[in-house]
C-alpha cells in the first residue's frame, strides 16, 4: 500500500511518502527530520488525536464546559468519545483540569476541564 501523509510535527510541513503491508517493512521518504518517520507509521497503523469537546453545565450562566483528553486517544473513539460526553452535567464552579471522566476507552487518557469556571451568584 502507498500513502502521502503531511506531518504536522514541526514547522517543515513534510509531504512523506510511506510503502508498506505491514508495520515492520514500511518505508518511509520525504521525511526532513527523524520525527517523520514515526509520524508517518503512527498514522498508518495507529492514528491518535486529542479529543475536544465539552459537556453540560449548571450553577452558571454558561452552560456547557469545553473539555479535552489529557493525552491522544485513538482516531476511531473520537465519535464514542463525544457520545459519552453528550450526558454529563457537571455542577459549577469547576477548575481547568477537573477529570471529567477517567481512562476513556483504557487509553491512558482521562478526559478534564478545558478552563475553569466560577458558581453564579
Amino acid at each position: 500500500m502507498k500513502d502521502i501523509i503531511i506531518c504536522t510535527l514541526c514547522p517543515n510541513g513534510c509531504e512523506i511518502n510511506i510503502e508498506y503491508t505491514e508495520i515492520k517493512d514500511a518505508q518511509v521518504t520525504g521525511n526532513l527530520c527523524d520525527r517523520g518517520t514515526g509520524y508517518a507509521i503512527s498514522e498508518c497503523f495507529d492514528p491518535q488525536r486529542t479529543f475536544t469537546g465539552n459537556v453540560n453545565l449548571t450553577g452558571s450562566h454558561r452552560k456547557r464546559l469545553p473539555v479535552r483528553s489529557n493525552k491522544s486517544i485513538p482516531k476511531d473513539k473520537m465519535i464514542a468519545c463525544a457520545e459519552l460526553l453528550k450526558n454529563i452535567t457537571l455542577e459549577a464552579p469547576v477548575e481547568s483540569g477537573y477529570t471529567v471522566l477517567k481512562n476513556v476507552f483504557d487509553s491512558g487518557a482521562d478526559i478534564v476541564a478545558a478552563m475553569s469556571i466560577r458558581r453564579d451568584k
